[in-house]
């Protein structure tokens, strides 16, 4: 029972369900659009590259930028990194495909499921004659 517990924990940190992957997309945007871009432009840089060389790296302000994306403030998201447009819509791909894995998931029952794999380990793998 631990074990079980403790694998569905790490799972979950990992990101590496859908649902979980889901969870954390939906609280990282609600925390961005609660906190708002001004607040992010006080905050101290943390940027590694930036702090080093003292240039913008590709990423600099792109946590701004989808703050302000998710505000609906399109024009200060450009502003503050253009990639924005190619982040926000792969991510959306990205979060429908999961949606996706999950209603498929919930249409299988587990014993449809089960007999699925299970017939799928039964069947050798064996090549076409030429």
């Amino acid at each position: 029972m631990v074990n079980r517990a403790a694998r569905r924990f790490w799972r979950l940190v990992a990101l590496s369900t859908p649902g979980a992957r889901l969870t954390a997309l939906a609280l990282a945007l609600a925390i961005l659009a609660a906190v708002g871009p001004e607040r992010l432009e006080s905050a101290p840089v943390v940027c590694v590259f930036k702090r080093v060389t003292g240039r913008d790296c590709y990423a600099c302000g792109i946590t701004r930028a989808i703050s302000a994306a998710v505000r609906g403030d399109w024009g200060r998201a450009w502003s503050y990194n253009r990639l924005v447009l190619v982040l926000l819509p792969a991510v959306a791909v990205m979060a429908v495909l999961d949606v996706r894995r999950l209603i498929r998931k919930k249409k299988l029952s587990p014993r449809e499921t089960s007999d699925r794999d299970s017939a799928a380990i039964q069947q050798p793998h064996t090549r076409a004659p030429r």
